[in-house]
């Protein structure tokens, strides 16, 4: 691929595969210092945030739902501890907190438990 650069110490591989006693083989990039080889992996039972998308290569959405819930409550605590009317809670809410809740699980596949 023409222009492409990539910088092999923050690519990062994702694979469901990876199990410590037998790390993966690692990837080789051409770049222009030669083969260079691309060794970090993210963590499995972790969330890695690419492209704006959360991804969970186990599956186990335990550690983000709890990011989540925690992210919600610093969103809403300002509102609870201020003076404010219904209306300006509303368009808090509505303007700020749906949004970003929205944006953060984006692309992220939820079960119903």
């Amino acid at each position: 691929m023409v222009g492409l650069q990539v910088n092999p110490s923050k690519t990062v591989i994702i694979s469901y595969t990876h199990r410590p006693a037998r790390p993966p083989l690692p990837l080789t990039w051409l770049g222009p210092n030669g083969k260079e080889e691309i060794t970090n992996t993210a963590p499995i039972h972790d969330g890695t945030r690419i492209l704006g998308q959360y991804l969970v290569p186990s599956g186990n959405m335990a550690n983000f739902t709890e990011w989540m819930c925690s992210y919600t409550e610093q969103l809403v605590k300002p509102l609870v501890n201020s003076l404010t009317t219904d209306r300006m809670a509303q368009f808090v809410v509505r303007t700020i907190l749906f949004p970003s809740v929205e944006y953060k699980l984006m692309g992220i596949p939820l079960s119903s438990q």
